[in-house]
């Protein structure tokens, strides 16, 4: 048995009973704005799935758009259309249906190129190009002179303003992308010629009756490029063009061969 006093027993009761019944009032204070935020949060959750469904037009005057899962969409472009379906014949012909292309796969879309009319159009390019090396090689050399002589040289470009100015990086990168096109198309130039006088000379021996329809083999159609390509070679940089050309053939034959050969001792 409790030996307090019954007033002192009786003081404590109360308080007890009036903590708890705070704390109850706290949790229940608690759990109410927590509703109150999860119920707004919800709200607003909604509202923008309604505005993000909603279809809405530029202006009153613009079409609605139309889905093309619907079945009868391409019928509806074609509406304006002659129907052969309907003609009484019985017979669904199919003329108006929708029929699917590929434009990769179309030969006709684009026509064919042909690369020697495209030379004599666009060959002005080249000499664009020509041009645009040249000035890049003009720049880099300003890049690399130090001192106010450059600082001079430098002032003198940008004022004449040849392009925007860029870092002496940039311009070798651009220099070396040029130089690198211009040696592909030089080369693809030099093989397309090669070839067209291959079979320039197999047409000629063949409507002359020294030989029929012949289709070389693959190592005697390489040996016949080859001997055009120095032939190509020779008439547009005589003797300096093709010896430039054994030469660099000499040097990767040597680098190749160079693997092969015992270390020297």
């Amino acid at each position: 048995e409790d030996d307090r006093p019954l007033s002192e027993r009786v003081y404590i009761n109360q308080h007890e009973k009036g903590s708890s019944s705070k704390l109850r009032s706290e949790k229940a204070d608690k759990k109410a704005k927590a509703l109150k935020i999860a119920s707004k949060r919800l709200a607003q959750m909604k509202s923008t799935k309604k505005e993000t469904k909603a279809r809405k037009k530029k202006s009153k005057h613009a079409p609605t758009e139309s889905s093309s899962l619907r079945r009868d969409y391409y019928t509806s472009l074609n509406s304006n259309a002659l129907n052969i379906n309907s003609s009484g014949v019985g017979i669904t012909i199919g003329a108006n249906a929708y029929k699917p292309r590929d434009p990769r796969l179309q030969d006709t879309l684009s026509g064919h190129l042909d690369q020697d009319v495209f030379q004599k159009r666009y060959g002005f390019l080249e000499e664009v190009q020509e041009e645009e090396i040249k000035n890049l090689k003009e720049r880099i050399r300003v890049h690399r002179i130090t001192g106010r002589r450059g600082q001079k040289m430098r002032r003198k470009i940008k004022e004449e303003g040849k392009g925007a100015w860029t870092t002496l990086e940039e311009d070798e990168t651009e220099l070396k992308r040029l130089q690198q096109e211009r040696t592909t198309r030089h080369k693809s130039q030099t093989q397309r010629l090669a070839k067209q006088k291959i079979k320039k000379q197999l047409r000629s021996s063949v409507i002359s009756g020294k030989a029929g329809p012949y289709f070389p083999k693959k190592r005697e159609w390489k040996q016949m490029e080859l001997e055009a390509k120095f032939d190509v070679l020779h008439k547009q940089g005589g003797d300096k063009a093709v010896d430039a050309l054994l030469k660099k053939k000499r040097k990767k034959n040597m680098g190749k061969a160079s693997k092969f050969m015992p270390p020297a001792s």
